[in-house]
């Protein structure tokens, strides 16, 4: 079933993709939060899953989060104008890798597009009447030869931002960059590679496994609490 799209983003471009029809699940749910992010969040690849697992029965989860997309993108394709349409709570937002993909000209954002795409997020989120957590990502898993972790290349500036952006805007924050990098240097290569997915023999650094979804969906739910005490009652 497709999202039926008849109305522009708030900031008037157009939609350019049909979307899945997305609604709540449960109808006495006491806090409703949605995800806005990429692959890194998204069920079949990221941490939303094991996110969901430490929320208790009163939150209803919207996973949001769509692979491959940027914070220009997702807005493009019209899926930022539907988590504002459903009206959440809280919405959790987080880009950066597919952003700073200079070799994808759909979904590249600058940095400077990257701080102004953040603030309409904010902007239009409150506006809607939905409280916003901004959220940086996870880190690549690629470890170099000193065995210190590289991120996606780009990935950190936008983070940076990110960072920036939730102190200037007076909006929570979620470290999931900063948490992720430290807890990978902390178990080492082989304890981080078995959070990794591997696909055609090979380890895909940028995603997680559902062992590393379970891992990091705690993390995000750790998060979640220090940047939003009220939510803390939430959290398994």
């Amino acid at each position: 079933m497709a999202l039926a799209q008849t109305a522009a983003n708030p900031d008037g471009t157009p939609h350019t993709a049909k979307l899945d029809a997305k609604s709540w699940s449960k109808r006495n749910a006491k806090v409703k939060i949605a995800l806005a992010s990429d692959s890194t969040v998204q069920e079949s690849s990221g941490w939303g899953n094991g996110f969901a697992a430490c929320l208790t029965p009163d939150v209803d989860l919207l996973n949001l989060a769509v692979g491959g997309r940027s914070s220009r993108s997702y807005r493009e394709e019209g899926r930022w104008a539907q988590v504002l349409s459903l009206k959440p709570d809280y919405v959790l937002v987080g880009f950066s890798h597919n952003d700073a993909s200079k070799n994808k000209p759909e979904v590249y954002v600058t940095p400077d597009d990257f701080r102004v795409r953040i603030d309409q997020f904010v902007d239009e989120a409150r506006a809607a009447g939905i409280k916003i957590v901004l959220m940086t990502q996870i880190t690549s898993k690629r470890f170099d030869k000193d065995g210190k972790i590289e991120n996606l290349a780009g990935a950190e500036i936008y983070d940076g931002i990110t960072r920036e952006e939730a102190k200037a805007k007076h909006v929570p924050l979620m470290d999931m960059a900063a948490v992720s990098t430290a807890y990978f240097m902390s178990i080492g290569v082989d304890k981080t590679n078995a959070l990794t997915p591997v696909h055609n023999g090979k380890l895909d650094a940028a995603h997680l496994n559902a062992e590393g979804s379970v891992v990091v969906g705690k993390m995000a739910a750790e998060e979640l609490k220090k940047a939003v005490p009220e939510l803390a009652q939430y959290v398994k």
